[in-house]
């Protein structure tokens, strides 16, 4: 849940800095409205691992969490339809990474084992695969229509009659392109 809980703490922040809408594709990218569609403007990636007991520290389990986030558009060299934060305005890299950092501090914060009414109301607010029709690779490969995210974190997809909820892969829109840019909330 957390790479999703950062997104969405994240997006409001970047959109500010952008004054362009920010989406959120399932399960760990940050979108950026240019011009008509969703380009790639960022990443999330969290792993967790254990730690031994050191002095003054106990021991357990934390997590890493990495954040990236194109500043300026990387060129179409680069592929993929990535984009840059800056949209005609001078974004700086400490307004950025204090957002971030806000962004990661107030995701950390939410300890419920689930999503709340309100997190998943944020995400479907964001969701850029919602209603298209995706292709998915890994555990859960096959075709389907996304239906938006449960309270697990999982991505809900429609297809051969059922819903499918979906944990961990990656996913690709069918058509190679988001649907046209709506307000991000």
């Amino acid at each position: 849940l957390l790479p999703l809980r950062v997104g969405m703490a994240a997006a409001p922040g970047l959109e500010s800095l952008a004054g362009v809408p920010v989406g959120l594709k399932w399960p760990n990218d940050l979108l950026l409205a240019d011009d008509d569609h969703w380009g790639k403007v960022g990443g999330i990636l969290c792993e967790r691992f254990s730690v031994a007991d050191t002095p003054g520290g106990p021991s357990g389990h934390r997590v890493a969490v990495g954040l990236g986030v194109n500043l300026r558009s990387p060129g179409p060299q680069a592929g993929f339809g990535a984009v840059g934060l800056s949209t005609g305005r001078s974004v700086g890299r400490a307004a950025v990474v204090e957002t971030l950092v806000e962004a990661v501090t107030n995701a950390e914060a939410r300890t419920s084992p689930v999503l709340t009414p309100e997190e998943l109301e944020a995400w479907a607010r964001r969701d850029v695969l919602a209603g298209q029709v995706i292709v998915l690779s890994g555990g859960a490969a096959g075709r389907g229509t996304a239906r938006g995210g449960d309270a697990q974190g999982r991505l809900l997809v429609g297809g051969g009659g059922g819903v499918t909820a979906v944990a961990a892969g990656s996913v690709r829109l069918a058509g190679g392109r988001y649907a046209p840019v709506r307000s991000g909330g």
